[in-house]
């Protein structure tokens, strides 16, 4: 069954659990676990691949968030945020506002929406 989760819920990663304990806060703790750990292949209830860190109780990630770690050009991009949270939070904030924007004065009618 699905669960609701709530807005500051919704970084969550994996079938199982997430891939933090605080995962409501933005920062580049994401790269930093995804790097730092050695991860093994499990099964969630549901019967789902996912892998979990080796020597660590509740820590997920999907196959989607480790093809990041195994790609070599995704890799060092992981990296680079893993090392300076600083410029992980600038990317993010003009990525968000680059999708935000996007068409927003393209319509029909050349206006908002």
């Amino acid at each position: 069954a699905a669960t609701l989760r709530s807005p500051g819920q919704q970084t969550r990663l994996g079938y199982s659990g997430s891939y933090s304990a605080d995962a409501g806060k933005l920062s580049n703790e994401y790269f930093k676990i995804l790097l730092g750990n050695e991860w093994e292949a499990a099964k969630s209830k549901a019967g789902k691949e996912e892998f979990k860190a080796k020597g660590k109780e509740g820590i997920y990630m999907t196959p989607s968030d480790l093809a990041i770690k195994t790609d070599p050009k995704l890799a060092a991009i992981a990296k680079e945020y893993a090392a300076d949270n600083a410029k992980f939070l600038k990317a993010y904030a003009a990525a968000w506002t680059k999708m935000m924007n996007a068409d927003r004065f393209k319509g029909p009618t050349g206006s908002e929406c």
